[in-house]
């Protein structure tokens, strides 16, 4: 099977959270690519393209938006397409979250996934917990599919018709979870811990949201251990109710 993944961190992004994900990314099977605007990134296993020449220059969303979140989203939505649009040649394209740490993948979860979407003849499989909440940080694209033109179009569209802003968040997560009506997808199983911490039968963890992120900055180890020690620490932080930026303070204070 050739398969391919594809992830965005800009240099912001990648002092803050990525850098402690991306080594792992060089234990995946198949090839990596990372989208970057600068030159923080020298993991030799990760293939880096540049950011400015990758996204849609004649697009009239970044003209008609100014407001951060947007356009972090759209950013990344880009960055997707991108992958959607040039990684063509490849059976499978996981999109995956530079914040999304690779524990040990399971190889046959894997497969189990890739056989699925294909036996069932869908475009894609979307993270989803016991909650059954959607997590757009996993997404796996069957770039067969005689419907890829078709999702490209529809996704991008999201954005450049404006109708992100008729959802209740501006989130790629949102867009993703909208599109499910059109194409319907694959589930891929996670425990979602609460705090925006989810883990995978995957093999991978999502630190997707600030607390994780925070906590994975502050912990020095890996494994097993560091999974348990951050839905622990968590859980107590937000029972204590410590601020985000208490915990922030203290991370600049570790560095």
């Amino acid at each position: 099977m050739n398969i391919a993944w594809s992830g965005l961190a800009d240099s912001v992004y990648y002092h803050y959270i990525a850098k402690y994900c991306l080594p792992s990314w060089t234990t995946l099977p198949g090839d990596k690519f990372i989208i970057h605007d600068a030159k923080d990134i020298s993991l030799t296993d990760l293939n880096i393209v540049a950011w400015d020449k990758i996204y849609n220059r004649n697009n009239t969303f970044t003209q008609k938006c100014q407001r951060t979140k947007p356009l972090n989203f759209w950013r990344k939505m880009q960055s997707q397409i991108w992958a959607l649009k040039s990684l063509q040649h490849y059976d499978f394209v996981i999109l995956l979250d530079t914040d999304v740490e690779i524990i040990k993948i399971n190889i046959g979860q894997l497969q189990n996934i890739f056989t699925e979407t294909k036996n069932q003849n869908l475009i894609w499989a979307i993270g989803q917990s016991q909650k059954n909440k959607l997590d757009a940080g996993h997404i796996v694209v069957n770039m067969k599919h005689q419907r890829l033109r078709s999702l490209i179009f529809d996704y991008e569209d999201i954005w450049e018709s404006e109708k992100i802003f008729q959802f209740r968040r501006f989130y790629d997560g949102n867009a993703v979870e909208y599109l499910q009506e059109k194409y319907p997808s694959v589930k891929i199983a996670n425990t979602d811990h609460g705090g925006g911490l989810h883990t995978y039968e995957l093999g991978t963890v999502h630190y997707g949201s600030k607390f994780p992120k925070v906590l994975r900055a502050l912990y020095k180890g890996s494994g097993d251990d560091m999974i348990n020690y951050i839905i622990k620490e968590k859980n107590k932080l937000i029972e204590d109710k410590v601020s985000i930026e208490d915990l922030e303070k203290k991370r600049y204070e570790a560095n």
